[in-house]
């Protein structure tokens, strides 16, 4: 092992026979590495400067290697809630689409501020998101990171058409004579 900060050789790792190509994951975790006379190739752990398991067979006289690396995840096209935004309802979260995603987790927001606990791609709306915005961020997930993106937000409504208003002036009853004094 290298330390490239100083070039100067730090370890030396024991892998297969004729050792000749390398590649390293871009987080710098791992080393691959071609052991051209046996016909296989070697992991090593950089954290512990170690062989991981077994070599893995490759064919007949391995010279290099190439990583196919996967990106983090890209939005391609945004999340988006359904439902109706009204108190009692549920919101659905759909995650859009991705290239590279292997997962997504959801968080549900009010205001874009996170909803405690509400981490499902379902969610049932409140009294207390009546008046306010509610979206939902999505993360994609996979072995080289995370992207996230937020959904369209909705403006959440009470189902009876909205808040009662003020009471009105005092009145009798029916009864009562209006009367005026002249």
């Amino acid at each position: 092992m290298i330390d490239t900060a100083t070039n100067t050789v730090t370890d030396t790792v024991t892998v297969g026979d004729t050792p000749r190509g390398m590649g390293i994951t871009p987080d710098g975790a791992y080393v691959y590495v071609t052991n051209e006379w046996d016909d296989n190739v070697s992991v090593i752990d950089t954290s512990t400067n170690t062989v991981v398991g077994a070599p893995i067979g490759v064919g007949t006289f391995p010279g290099a290697i190439a990583l196919a690396l996967v990106p983090a995840p890209v939005n391609l096209d945004d999340p988006f809630i359904t439902g109706q935004p009204l108190a009692g309802q549920t919101l659905s979260c759909h995650p859009g689409t991705w290239s590279g995603a292997a997962q997504f987790t959801f968080q549900w927001r009010r205001d874009r501020e996170a909803i405690t606990g509400e981490t499902e791609p379902e969610y049932q709306l409140t009294n207390a998101d009546v008046g306010h915005s509610i979206d939902c961020l999505v993360t994609a997930t996979n072995s080289i990171g995370s992207t996230s993106e937020p959904s369209n937000s909705t403006l959440v409504a009470n189902p009876a058409g909205g808040p009662p208003g003020p009471p009105g002036p005092p009145g009798g009853d029916a009864n009562d004579e209006l009367s005026c004094a002249g």
